[in-house]
């Protein structure tokens, strides 16, 4: 027989987020699942370590509980160490087809410190030039839902051995909201106009349409001891509407 004696039940008198030199408080009191004034769960703690670890914005987390002055109440101290986010990348290389080619991209996962998403990339070569330009809003209007906007534009020139050059410019925009913890719903539209032409036909496809892409992906960390951020797409579907255009045969 097993008899249990339940002691008093503690509560949460405060939070403190500490270490946090760049990323706001609110990014990672987001995170977590206790407020002030919850009755303790040790299981939410937990969670929540791991939501904070699973952003990738820093090096170590650490939760403890300090008494406060009440002996129901006590404090939560967040403890973080920042890392860097931002990637900078330069690449250069030569092929007998492009000839030259350079590629220049720069990322950052956590901007001005608020979770933000920023990503630009320029690729040019002698036959080759890409312009490709995003920015994700992980909480738009602090709301839980992400949003996003893409810009790209490409151009290839093989006309001294295929006849043909294109080009191609477009914009997207992106939400996503979660169904769970780990299912996430997004849907995006793409707005996307392509200009292909060949030796001497003016025009080969001079055509405008947009996308609409619908997605379902998991995104969740694994068990406390061994946090990581998987993100996996379960579901994709991409429906074309061009909306003018025409072709010369």
């Amino acid at each position: 027989t097993f008899v249990v004696d339940e002691g008093p039940r503690v509560y949460i008198d405060r939070i403190n987020i500490v270490g946090n030199t760049q990323t706001l408080d609110r990014v990672i009191r987001r995170e977590l699942r206790i407020s002030e004034g919850d009755a303790f769960n040790r299981i939410l703690l937990d969670r929540s370590k791991n939501r904070v670890k699973a952003l990738g914005y820093f090096k170590e987390v650490d939760i403890e509980e300090v008494p406060a002055d009440e002996p129901d109440r006590t404090v939560v101290n967040v403890k973080v160490e920042e890392q860097p986010t931002g990637e900078l990348s330069f690449a250069a290389g030569f092929s007998s087809v492009d000839a030259y080619l350079l590629d220049f991209s720069a990322s950052q996962r956590n901007l001005r410190g608020r979770g933000q998403v920023a990503v630009a990339r320029v690729s040019t070569s002698s036959r080759q030039q890409i312009v490709d330009l995003r920015f994700t809003e992980p909480r738009f209007l602090d709301r839980n839902l992400s949003a996003g906007l893409d810009a790209f534009a490409t151009r290839q020139d093989f006309s001294d051995y295929s006849l043909f050059t294109s080009e191609t410019i477009g914009a997207g925009a992106r939400v996503g909201f979660p169904l769970t913890e780990r299912l996430q719903l997004g849907l995006s539209y793409r707005l996307q106009y392509d200009d292909v032409q060949v030796n001497n036909i003016d025009v080969l496809i001079d055509s405008a349409g947009f996308a609409v892409t619908r997605y379902i992906q998991v995104s969740g960390q694994d068990t406390p001891a061994d946090t990581s951020d998987d993100t996996y797409r379960l579901a994709n579907v991409n429906d074309v509407d061009p909306t003018l255009g025409e072709q010369v045969v």
